[in-house]
């Protein structure tokens, strides 16, 4: 490559760098995740809107997604119960615009009238959109199932 070739491309490495994360972003995220498991046990639709994307979807161990519509749908319905969730071990890591929470959820739960309490393992993938996180994708699992 021609040091001329070199010279022209260095700018646009540059614009390819993603943002380095803001003060204050991995205590939002995590007061996100608490903030959520809140609304689960008090079934408030309104409030998970606020921090999921419309987009959203849940991957659990069914066999497919579960979208944003589903999961509130089935909340709003009684369908799905949770009467404690606590969320423990988070590990956040910011990248731009973009973020995971990785982490643990203790939780009383029910599930179309099946007990399915016990410790979950979750990844939520966010999105900085207008300064606002909201999270695109949940991944989660009961741990030792």
């Amino acid at each position: 490559m021609r040091l001329s070739h070199l010279l022209l491309a260095s700018p646009l490495v540059l614009l390819a760098v993603p943002a380095t994360a803001a003060p204050g972003d991995e205590a939002k995220l995590k007061a996100i995740e608490v903030a959520w498991g809140k609304a689960l046990v008090k079934a408030d639709t309104n409030a998970i809107k606020t921090f999921t994307a419309p987009e959203w979807t849940f991957q659990g161990s069914g066999p497919k997604p579960q979208t944003r519509a589903e999961a509130l749908a089935d909340l709003a319905s009684g369908k799905e119960k949770l009467t404690s969730y606590t969320v423990r071990d988070l590990r956040v890591k910011v990248i731009g615009d973009v973020a995971y929470v990785a982490g643990y959820d203790d939780e009383k739960s029910s599930y179309d009238g099946k007990d399915t309490s016990g410790t979950y393992g979750f990844l939520d993938v966010f999105q900085r959109r207008n300064g606002k996180w909201v999270a695109l994708v949940t991944q989660g699992g009961k741990v030792g199932s």
